[in-house]
């Protein structure tokens, strides 16, 4: 019979070699999950692909800040082309509201006309894709450009210029007016680089002009 504390009975005591160990595994253990490397967060888009409301009159909209929810980038392409048409729903109405303007009654009779003049517009100014891949502001030669592509069209009596305050468009584009009839103007404008933010007919100035003179 074995009596516990005698000589030659297993020892059930831990000797100071056995207790190092054990420290020692335990230190690396707790170290693995403090230094394990944890996912990488990612930085939050410098803007949402939403941007906010309003005519963007100022420096305009950069393609290149904007990222999805998860902040991966979007397609440059994609993105431009969502950001014409949110342009044309935002500055579209500041344009027409222009107290100096008289109110459309029915801009149904040349909204096809205005489209066809907008659609021409951009494919003579945008004929490949390369050709608007990357939007840039409004220099002014490029009112020469915008006055060439229009009067190429069969329009030579376009009013064509940098905009001003008023106008209702982005400061850095080239914004264009073209009478459509005795009371109605196409007003729109275009994204250098980018292309036409097609915007609705509205009323002629009371002055009788699509644009506001200079």
């Amino acid at each position: 019979m074995f009596v516990f504390g005698e000589e030659g009975a297993p020892s059930r005591r831990f000797g100071p070699v056995t207790i190092l160990v054990l420290l020692v595994v335990t230190a690396g253990a707790v170290a693995a999950v403090l230094w394990s490397p944890q996912p990488r967060r990612q930085a939050a888009p410098a803007r949402s692909a939403q941007p906010a409301p309003g005519c963007p009159l100022g420096d305009g909209l950069t393609v290149s800040t904007y990222a999805d929810e998860n902040g991966e980038p979007i397609d440059p392409k994609a993105l431009d082309d969502y950001l014409l048409r949110w342009e044309a729903d935002q500055c579209g109405p500041e344009v027409a509201a222009d107290p100096a303007r008289l109110q459309l009654a029915a801009s149904w009779v040349v909204s096809t006309q205005a489209g066809k003049i907008n659609t021409g517009l951009n494919a003579v100014l945008c004929p490949l894709p390369e050709s608007c891949s990357r939007r840039r502001s409004a220099a002014g030669e490029d009112v020469d450009v915008v006055r060439a592509a229009l009067r190429k069209m069969g329009y030579p009596a376009a009013e064509v210029r940098r905009p001003q305050e008023g106008d209702g468009v982005p400061y850095d584009s080239v914004v264009y007016g073209i009478p459509l009839d005795r009371s109605a103007c196409l007003v729109s404008y275009v994204r250098m680089g980018s292309g036409v933010v097609s915007l609705p007919p509205v009323g002629r100035l009371r002055t009788g002009g699509c644009l506001r003179p200079v």
